[in-house]
């Protein structure tokens, strides 16, 4: 038997009710023993807006102890039978098999867009995986050429598969079976069209508020496992917090230069793509070398 365990305040699920945006991840760290191992604790979150500030918050915490398509329906239907209305438009999430799908079940309407730190960690995985990580540092035209292919959810949906056929004719030797692996997964994968990983003119392209929370979640439960009598009054606490902050319009998003300085660079780049003022290769070069840049050490 299978248990799945949802909370929210009645002013959370007000919130998330009204929102048009979520955005949904996992953590597994702190799940109760006995969800393990294929437990985890799953949080939908949005942003709030009061005063001309806005800030993302936890609002619905759900404890699961399988993560099959069939649970996650579970929960979302769940999630669903107690707002009293639904505005949301657009999901972002990971790229999960069983939640796009189970999102599709339940929300047939929504879009549903996957989130860009976990599309470009996906095809580093496969690097690392086919034994060119070293050949990624050591070669530039490799290092170049792998970079602009974790840059492709930067162009526009409708550009991403000329673009990336233009690449596969000047693929390097060495980079082929990588190249048939982003066809194969991402460029004819139904369950994850294009249009779903594009985050083109995206100002939140992904899920790194809600990674955040799970981080300093984990934080507070000094990296254990928690039994539910730890963790249902730290998520309560959570619960009151996101009521305590918002009546005090502390809705300050903590935003770092760093990533201000680069949602500019990425716009203008951009802008530029679009005016036919630099091509889809240098557009890729730009956006490959700030977002991309992490997998350099």
């Amino acid at each position: 038997m299978y248990t799945h365990l949802v909370f929210a305040t009645d002013h959370q699920l007000g919130l998330l009710g009204s929102s048009k945006r979520w955005y949904i991840d996992g953590t597994f760290k702190i799940v109760p023993s006995f969800m393990k191992p294929n437990g985890q604790l799953l949080s939908i979150h949005a942003f709030v807006h009061k005063d001309g500030k806005s800030m993302q918050f936890p609002l619905v915490f759900a404890l699961m102890s399988r993560r099959r398509k069939e649970d996650y329906v579970e929960v979302f239907r769940a999630i669903q039978g107690r707002l009293d209305s639904v505005a949301v438009e657009m999901m972002t999430a990971d790229f999960e098999a069983g939640v796009w799908q189970a999102i599709r079940q339940v929300f047939p309407e929504v879009i549903i867009k996957g989130c860009a730190f976990h599309w470009t960690k996906a095809v580093w995985t496969k690097v690392q995986n086919l034994g060119l990580a070293t050949t990624f540092r050591e070669r530039e035209t490799i290092h170049v050429f792998i970079k602009q292919l974790m840059a492709l959810p930067f162009l526009p949906w409708n550009h991403v598969e000329d673009v990336f056929n233009a690449m596969t004719n000047r693929c390097p030797p060495h980079l082929e079976e990588l190249v048939g692996h982003v066809k194969t997964q991402w460029m004819q994968n139904p369950v994850f069209p294009i249009r779903s990983w594009s985050v083109f003119d995206f100002k939140v392209r992904t899920n790194n508020d809600v990674e955040d929370w799970h981080r300093r979640m984990n934080v507070k439960a000094q990296g254990l496992s928690l039994p539910l009598y730890h963790l249902i009054p730290l998520l309560l606490r959570e619960a009151e917090l996101v009521k305590t902050r918002i009546a005090a319009c502390d809705l300050e998003r903590n935003v770092r230069q760093i990533v201000t300085t680069t949602q500019r660079k990425i716009e203008d780049a951009a802008a530029k793509y679009m005016e036919d003022i630099i091509t889809a290769s240098h557009f890729l070069k730009v956006c490959g070398s700030i977002y991309a840049g992490v997998f350099d050490v």
